[in-house]
């Protein structure tokens, strides 16, 4: 019987034997598809990946197009300030215009006050006969009506010189 044994024994890791074989094969074969897996997996994450950067490239997109509408913005608001400036300087310039219209328009002022002061003067004077003006032009229109004032002689004194 023990002869027997060892030949069932035999036959019994040759079927062992085999099934390894097969065991090892289909683990093989497992293999393959979990590497096969693994790859849909890694490509599968390259794609999330790659959802998530167009995702990121498109708010970045967005981001620099809201930049440029700033910067754009900025550059009209700057273009209003030198306006504002350029506003200010005329006023503050016709300010001082102003200022000195005012101040010749005061002296204009004062000067028409005074003319009409004098007119108004001449107007209340009553022509009287010895005033200077009215004696020249007698003297020179009408001959024989200016008095002349005789002239006076000078006698020169002797000075006195005090004995020593």
């Amino acid at each position: 019987m023990w002869w027997n044994d060892i030949k069932d024994i035999k036959d019994w890791i040759i079927g062992l034997t085999n099934r390894l074989v097969r065991l090892e094969h289909n683990i093989e074969i497992l293999l393959g598809h979990a590497q096969e897996k693994e790859d849909c997996l890694n490509k599968l994450n390259s794609l999330v990946e790659d959802a998530e950067r167009e995702k990121s490239a498109v708010s970045a997109i967005k981001i620099m197009d809201k930049f440029e509408d700033y910067m754009k913005n900025v550059d009209k608001l700057n273009d209003l300030i030198n306006e504002v400036k350029g506003c200010a300087v005329l006023a503050r310039g016709a300010i001082s215009e102003r200022k000195e219209l005012d101040k010749v328009s005061k002296i204009a002022d004062d000067i028409y006050k005074a003319m009409n002061c004098f007119i108004e003067a001449g107007n209340k004077m009553e022509s009287k006969k010895f005033f200077k003006i009215d004696q020249i032009h007698r003297a020179i229109c009408e001959e024989g009506t200016l008095k002349t004032k005789p002239k006076r002689k000078y006698i020169k004194k002797k000075k006195v010189t005090p004995s020593p």
